[in-house]
């Protein structure tokens, strides 16, 4: 290590204005790293979690938003943009900064896109441990609370009518699959995002855990995969 950094040191000093340090280095114990990191920035800020694979960022250096049709273009090329000035130092083999996205599914949705790269990731991932650690980059902010409503959104006798719908629809052939669902707002005092996920990891063993800028949930299946820049078996 001590062969390296003098290397290390120089492409920092060359890389220009605006680059930042990355530091990725193996760690042994991944549960004490999350608890240092949680004394640190506090709760997480976004988790990706799949049997014995899990990503699990603290804090937030830097924070994309997008909104609009074109909002994964946008997000993506202000990630590679970001991505670009990174500095890496590692120990680890084709690691890298990781972003957490959480999208809108709705071109006209007022909820934003988002892309958090966390302060810290504690990453097990294939069988290796490790930390990505960045610094502060922009003031972050806070992530502002869920709204509230009074009631249900998707009152009952109307997703009654839905379903009657869609069964009628893929009857005629008109659709093959529909997935409707219904929203319950709950509002609760102290909520603790660790104890939800542990929730979720225990009760759905084979689903993917996630959480990321105020969503979380558990999903039974991977849409699409990327490797290197290329599209991996679902």
């Amino acid at each position: 290590m001590l062969a390296e950094a003098p290397a290390y040191a120089e492409r920092m000093s060359q890389a220009g204005d605006g680059a930042f340090p990355v530091t990725i280095r193996r760690i042994v114990d991944p549960e004490a790293e999350a608890d240092t990191a949680r004394s640190r920035f506090g709760g997480p800020t976004a988790v990706w979690r799949h049997g014995d694979d899990a990503l699990v960022g603290f804090g937030v250096a830097a924070r994309i938003e997008a909104r609009g049709p074109d909002r994964v273009r946008s997000a993506a090329a202000s990630w590679r943009a970001l991505h670009a000035r990174a500095v890496v130092d590692s120990d680890v083999a084709g690691a890298t900064p990781v972003a957490f996205g959480a999208f809108a599914f709705a071109d006209a949705s007022a909820a934003p896109s988002v892309l958090v790269l966390p302060r810290l990731v504690v990453v097990q991932r294939e069988g290796a441990a490790y930390r990505i650690e960045v610094p502060a980059l922009a003031p972050a902010g806070t992530t502002p609370p869920p709204p509230s409503f009074e009631g249900p959104r998707f009152a009952p006798e109307a997703y009654e009518r839905a379903v009657g719908e869609a069964v009628a629809r893929i009857e005629a052939g008109g659709l093959e699959k529909v997935v409707l669902a219904r929203d319950l707002p709950v509002e609760t005092p102290g909520f603790d995002l660790d104890a939800a996920l542990a929730v979720l990891t225990d009760r759905y063993r084979g689903a993917w855990v996630f959480a990321v800028d105020g969503v979380f949930g558990a999903s039974p299946e991977t849409l699409a995969t990327v490797r290197g820049g290329k599209p991996g078996e679902p």
